[in-house]
């Protein structure tokens, strides 16, 4: 590892949590699972063991419990996304944030339907609607340009009929929010 970092300030490692895009293009890693996806109880202390540098530490942190794992296994710091997406200064519509603080303690799935990269979201009609053809999904940008303008459309129709209909990123653990 050592000789990946020579001059960066800090390292952000992501663990399989984190919402939103994956931090790799390599799909096979998304397609074998495993051992390919770590957990940051995981990753944490193993990179952390390895490197000199500070660790940022992002992926489902939700709150100061998690915040405080982290650091206690290694991380300088942590990033935190899904977290501040209820809060009033976020750009995140009504809906979005609504299907946030009244969850279903629904899971989140990481599908490749809506770019061609894997990314972690909340199940919606789109991906109801889509799944059973996911294996034939073209890569990223195929797919993200095939996509784009059904997201744009479901962004006008959010906006005029007040129903998220468009990809919801989220970390697991949203629901602790």
């Amino acid at each position: 590892y050592q000789r990946r970092v020579r001059g960066c300030d800090a390292i952000v490692i992501q663990g399989m949590e984190a919402g939103g895009q994956r931090s790799h293009f390599v799909v096979s890693e998304y397609d074998a699972g495993g051992d390919e996806r770590l957990s940051n109880f995981v990753l944490i202390p193993q990179v952390a063991k390895s490197l000199t540098v500070p660790i940022i530490a992002a992926g489902g942190i939700m709150g100061g419990e998690a915040i405080v794992a982290s650091l206690a296994l290694g991380a300088s710091g942590v990033m935190m996304g899904t977290a501040f997406l209820t809060a009033d200064e976020s750009g995140a519509s009504m809906e979005f944030k609504n299907r946030i603080i009244e969850n279903e303690n629904k899971p989140t799935i990481i599908t490749r339907l809506f770019t061609g990269r894997p990314v972690r979201t909340l199940p919606n009609r789109y991906f109801d609607h889509m799944k059973k053809i996911e294996e034939s999904v073209p890569h990223f940008p195929i797919q993200h340009n095939i996509t784009l303008p059904i997201m744009r459309a479901a962004e006008k129709y959010e906006k005029e009929q007040g129903r998220e209909v468009r990809v919801l990123y989220a970390g697991q653990g949203y629901f602790f929010l």
